[in-house]
């Protein structure tokens, strides 16, 4: 099961204490930490109100999210901010599930919000995410898209969402 993350304190606080988001940022912070220190990242970003997170819960536990920001005015995209699987469920299909129900959630709003593509940044050195975008209909961009804090090169990857204006 796939269910939307609660990363909102009680009446909608902004205030970082739901279990979701402290969970969120240390799976995050684990699984990102050769490319940085991702916990002031995630943190950031899941406070923003266009930034929404999803949890996989296949046996009832927490094992894996995927962190999904939406980018209006001249760029109209989804962006794939982060995607994390408990050391324990990789390679079981748990990262799949969670791309494609980010590719569903991007699709879903592509119409209403205009939105031409759902957008990511692997680092170069990632192979084993490189091939699951590619294999899950992502195509690579050619160009320069930065570094992580850890030296690695970001490489860009899009799955186009509207094919006309």
């Amino acid at each position: 099961m796939i269910r939307r993350a609660s990363l909102h304190g009680a009446r909608g606080s902004e205030a970082p204490g739901s279990a979701d988001l402290a969970w969120i940022v240390e799976l995050g912070a684990r699984a990102f930490a050769d490319l940085g220190d991702y916990r002031d990242i995630l943190g950031a970003w899941l406070t923003q109100d266009n930034v929404s997170a999803w949890i996989a819960e296949p046996d009832g536990e927490r094992r894996g999210f995927t962190v999904i920001g939406f980018f209006g005015g001249d760029d109209n995209v989804a962006d794939l901010l982060a995607i994390a699987v408990e050391p324990a469920w990789q390679s079981r299909g748990l990262g799949r599930q969670l791309l494609d129900h980010s590719v569903a959630v991007a699709a879903a709003t592509a119409r209403a919000g205009r939105l031409r593509e759902l957008r990511l940044c692997v680092a170069d050195d990632n192979f084993i995410g490189q091939r699951m975008y590619r294999t899950g209909g992502f195509h690579r961009v050619v160009g320069e898209f930065g570094a992580y804090p850890g030296g690695q090169r970001a490489v860009r990857m899009v799955y186009p969402l509207l094919t006309q204006p």
